[in-house]
């Protein structure tokens, strides 16, 4: 499987780490470089400044950005890419006209200097189909 990560935040940080080796994390997106060559050398992926890079074969793109910024990375990607984000106050109405996507929303707070283990911490799943919840 093929990810593409869009964030390199504290959320971003522990949930990529605990992705590699599990999932091919394909391209990582962020507006600083610097944070995403970063996450990107311990993961062997490519890093992106532009989302019209974003690997268009990958078989899902998780936004983990601030709240705010949600909205502007959805509008930017292909409608046809699924695509999950990982806002607890973003409703899954945001995307419009994507044919699968949804919400992972993990029930934690997150810092990049704590050590947290993953596979402990529940996830909240919506998705616009059945289908699409069952792959998530």
């Amino acid at each position: 499987m093929k990810v593409n990560i869009i964030g390199t935040g504290n959320v971003a940080t522990h949930i990529v780490k605990h992705l590699f080796g599990v999932v091919e994390i394909s391209t990582i997106y962020s507006r600083s470089l610097s944070n995403a060559k970063k996450i990107a050398n311990e993961v062997n992926s490519i890093v992106i400044n532009n989302l019209e890079h974003v690997d268009l074969e990958a078989d899902l793109t998780v936004i983990m950005v601030s709240d705010d910024a949600v909205r502007n990375i959805i509008e930017r990607l292909p409608k046809s890419m699924p695509v999950v984000h990982t806002s607890g106050s973003v409703a899954i109405d945001v995307f419009i006209d994507f044919e699968n996507c949804g919400i992972l929303y993990p029930l934690q707070s997150f810092s990049k200097d704590s050590q947290l283990d993953i596979s402990s911490i529940p996830f909240l799943i919506e998705a616009n189909n059945a289908n699409f919840e069952k792959q998530l």
